[in-house]
């Protein structure tokens, strides 16, 4: 905990995080007040019994202190704002929100790199995103601030405005692109077929329907599609459509739109993925796309889309010279 208040230090306040799992809070709690407020978190005594109470008493004894306080769990509605509000009233102190507006998609895809308890089940998500309230002035902040992710791993920080009145009419349903190989389906079975020259590309692309699913990736998939459409670009060509289309269909996934390398076509999957990815983004709202290739997301990246790179199969060097070198899948 930082040392007791003295001149020159950060005022005395306490700070309440509002927003999803997933969000960003943390790693903003470490970016903007590690070095001068205490992080009182419900996460670090999950074990804990009276977790609340336990909760209440490390801010109280902070705020006794002079110690600025920063509140990191959902804090999703009034009922965890307001005993807060009267634990900085009871101190004098002033009591600041920072709004995380809810990205459920983007929490879905931060939450799917996760590991261990950090990783959140998608009902928690959905559960949350159910009872989350944006807080206001009214409600007994002296201050209110919103924090969207910049794109760039920063974070942009404003006054938060009162929401607009909705905007009428229909609006573009959000869609996520998926990788196939690497990110939902296991090619390492199949790989013997092209590691020896001349590379057997017939046998290769004919073994691609017995490819078992990435779970990590069509678990992720699935979950995505509960919230918005789907669409897939891959770097397999376009004689594999009928067969991809069947594979996708077994494990459960909703059709949407397959962007496939054409038949011919060897240019790198750093180039050619991007530019199918653009086609598409020209008639879809793209929110962000899933791929297992460093240097494919990369270029995603560069393009200005949002970008996970999933790193659920572990890196197949082969795979990634024949995808990059000879314009292969």
């Amino acid at each position: 905990m930082p040392e007791p208040n003295e001149a020159g230090a950060a005022r005395t306040e306490l700070v309440v995080l509002v927003g999803l799992q997933a969000s960003g809070k943390s790693t903003f709690y470490a970016r903007t007040f590690a070095g001068t407020h205490a992080l009182v978190s419900k996460d670090l005594f999950r074990g804990a019994r009276h977790r609340q109470r336990r909760q209440m008493r490390l801010v109280d004894e902070a705020l006794a202190q002079g110690v600025p306080v920063v509140v990191d769990n959902t804090n999703p509605s009034p009922v965890e704002w307001d005993p807060l509000v009267a634990a900085a009233r009871s101190h004098g102190v002033p009591v600041v929100a920072y709004w995380f507006p809810p990205d459920l998609i983007g929490s879905l895809l931060r939450n799917a790199v996760r590991e261990g308890r950090a990783k959140v089940p998608e009902v928690g998500l959905c559960a949350t995103l159910k009872r989350l309230r944006r807080p206001r002035t009214a409600d007994g902040f002296d201050a209110v601030h919103e924090v969207r992710l910049d794109g760039h791993g920063g974070f942009l920080v404003r006054p938060a405005e009162e929401p607009s009145p909705e905007v009428t009419g229909p609006r573009p349903r959000a869609v996520v692109v998926f990788d196939l190989d690497g990110t939902l389906a296991d090619v390492r079975h199949r790989l013997h077929l092209v590691r020896a020259r001349p590379r057997d590309w017939d046998a290769f692309f004919a073994a691609a329907p017995a490819d078992p699913p990435l779970a990590e990736g069509v678990r992720l998939a699935l979950a995505c599609a509960r919230q918005c459409r789907l669409a897939y670009v891959t770097g397999r060509p376009e004689s594999c459509r009928r067969a991809t289309e069947e594979w996708l269909a077994r494990q459960g996934l909703p059709a949407g739109p397959l962007l496939m390398r054409r038949d011919g076509d060897r240019r790198p999957a750093r180039t050619v993925k991007p530019e199918l990815l653009r086609s598409l983004a020209q008639e879809q709202c793209v929110t962000a796309v899933v791929d297992d290739d460093e240097q494919v997301c990369a270029a995603y990246e560069a393009a200005g889309f949002r970008v996970l790179h999933a790193p659920w199969m572990e890196p197949q060097p082969l795979l990634e010279y024949v995808q990059e070198r000879e314009g292969r899948t």
